[in-house]
């Protein structure tokens, strides 16, 4: 994992379409340390941090805070210090992904197995009175999709990827808790 390429030819270039998939994390004690903790072993193989982004609850001084490294990954460790090390409120928290998965890196090559560096996000949110805690996985490419926003067939990339996004969100749901919302062209419980 010493290379990331900052851009990687997506299946049907700038088209996106954004799907998420959120857990209810009510269950799991310990904000925000343990929240990170079963973040970290959701992405297992397929997936690690790139940077992690904190919100301010209360949009004061301060309202981000944000640790990416130059180079390299952010461990759950650092993860751990970085919120730890914040004094405001917590609003929520970002963590940007890289994401293991099946590309071209030219139009119309062979697929490959490559970290990407676009368009991955968690969000864990602490939850309160008038919330529900939750952990969100958010997709904004077309690497997981049988086909494009307009209809161009991505049948190789879907059934070497589609298993990876799976496996994802079944860890989520285990370290998490059951999937209670998903959204977005295509999406379904198990992926798209």
């Amino acid at each position: 994992m010493s290379e990331f390429p900052s851009y990687v030819q997506d299946t049907w270039g700038p088209l996106r379409a954004e799907a998420s998939w959120a857990f209810d994390a009510m269950d799991v004690a310990g904000w925000p340390q343990r929240s990170i903790q079963h973040l970290y072993r959701a992405l297992g193989d397929d997936a690690c941090v790139r940077a992690v982004d904190i919100e301010s609850g209360d949009f004061g001084p301060g309202d981000v805070l944000e640790l990416a490294p130059a180079a390299g990954v952010v461990s759950e460790e650092a993860a751990i210090a970085h919120v730890g090390a914040f004094s405001g409120e917590i609003g929520t928290l970002a963590f940007e992904l890289l994401l293991r998965a099946y590309v071209r890196r030219v139009p119309n090559a062979p697929p490959e197995l490559a970290w990407v560096d676009e368009g991955t996000e968690v969000t864990l949110l602490p939850g309160n009175g008038a919330m529900r805690a939750e952990a969100r996985l958010i997709l904004e490419h077309s690497l997981f999709r049988q086909t494009s926003p307009t209809g161009l067939a991505n049948d190789e990339l879907y059934r070497l990827n589609a298993p990876i996004l799976q496996r994802l969100l079944e860890r989520f749901a285990a370290e998490f808790g059951p999937l209670v919302e998903y959204e977005g062209p295509g999406a379904v419980p198990t992926g798209f």
